[in-house]
């Protein structure tokens, strides 16, 4: 997946909560906008999310392979 497409989606208004799958097949709740931050860089871009559990996940893009609405 892309940094722009995984944009896209949490950019809708109003979001609403979704399911990130990694490419390793973990499933990642996301309930709130603030919960997901994209971080583009020239050379690396970053997908930060938290969990409602509170833990933190770092990926590339390319490690997202979906997004479904909960």
């Amino acid at each position: 997946m892309t940094a722009e497409s995984i944009l896209e989606r949490i950019s809708q208004k109003p979001f609403r909560p979704i399911v990130l799958e990694t490419v390793g097949g973990t499933w990642i709740e996301i309930e709130r906008e603030a919960d997901i931050f994209i971080y583009d860089r020239m050379k690396t871009t970053s997908v930060v999310v938290f969990n409602p559990e509170g833990r933190k996940f770092t990926f590339e893009p390319e490690q997202i392979s979906a997004i479904q609405a909960m």
